[in-house]
């Protein structure tokens, strides 16, 4: 089910709480296919910390990334640019072995 752009933040930064680490310790990007950009691009491990959200448009996709990356200081693209079918927002804790 897509949420609202404020919905995602609030959950992106409610799951960093809950596995803690510092902020730049987590990377938070957009995908077409979130899991398999998780798991195949990224490198994530069953059982890794990560989470996937649904936005309503690209736009506030983009704008969530944006948000992470210069307000939270997490890693992730905050270029700017809206990728169409770009819905999925996606965060992960780093590992030694996850490629950013």
């Amino acid at each position: 089910m897509a949420k609202e752009k404020n919905e995602i933040i609030a959950d992106i930064r409610a799951y960093i709480a809950k596995f803690g680490g510092r902020s730049a310790e987590w990377f938070v990007g957009t995908s077409v296919d979130a899991k398999s950009t998780l798991y195949k691009m990224h490198k994530l491990k069953q059982g890794d910390p990560g989470l996937v959200r649904t936005a309503h448009t690209e736009i506030q996709a983009a704008d969530v990334v944006t948000t992470f990356v210069n307000t939270y200081k997490t890693k992730g693209s905050a270029d700017g640019v809206v990728e169409p079918d770009r819905l999925q927002v996606y965060a992960y804790k780093l590992q030694p072995y996850t490629k950013p």
